[in-house]
Formats: C-alpha cells, sequence, structure tokens
C-alpha cells in the first residue's frame, strides 16, 4: 500500500517557481517585478481573490526573490540556487509563515 500525498504536496506539485511561469495574472505580475527590480517593495503585501487564483504561489515567489542572496538590483527573479532560496523551496524556513 503506497501513502498518499499530503493535501499541500500535491498542489505543490504543479505550483509555478518563477514569476515567468504564471499564467493568468500579468498585471499583478507585472506591478510586483517592476517593484522588486527596483528594490521598492513595500513591506507587507496582500494578496487577495478566489481559492485557486493564484495568491500563495505569487507570495511565496516573492517571498523567495526578496530573501535571494544572488538577486542583483534590476533583477526580479530569484535564483533558485541559493542558500535561502533552497530552503524556501524546501519548507525549511522560519522566515515564511502561511496561514
Amino acid at each position: 500500500m503506497t501513502a498518499s500525498p499530503q493535501p499541500d504536496q500535491a498542489y505543490d506539485a504543479d505550483r509555478p517557481n518563477t514569476f515567468a511561469q504564471i499564467i493568468g495574472n500579468d498585471g499583478v505580475v507585472r506591478r510586483v517585478t517592476a517593484m522588486l527590480a527596483r528594490n521598492r517593495l513595500p513591506n507587507v503585501v496582500f494578496f487577495s481573490g478566489p481559492t485557486g487564483s493564484g495568491k500563495t504561489t505569487m507570495a511565496r515567489i516573492v517571498a523567495r526573490s526578496k530573501l535571494c542572496k544572488n538577486r542583483q538590483v534590476g533583477q526580479h527573479e530569484p535564483c533558485g540556487t541559493c542558500q535561502n532560496c533552497t530552503k524556501v523551496l524546501n519548507d525549511k524556513t522560519c522566515d515564511i509563515v502561511e496561514y
């Protein structure tokens, strides 16, 4: 008998990992990536919308990008390879709390 995946693991398997992979939220992606590229992201960002609209996905990518050690000014995508990016991808950081 095989163990079934936890509910959040099923979602994480298909979750986009970069802004370029996000589909359907062009306006939000454009605004957030512009703020990140200029290093002008506010301390608090609220994402709202119906279930399945990408709020958690967007928040996780924003957090990775903000915490990324290799991201330079003018860039918005997280590198995905530094220690911070790896910890966020593997849910091994206390810097991100999901409610």
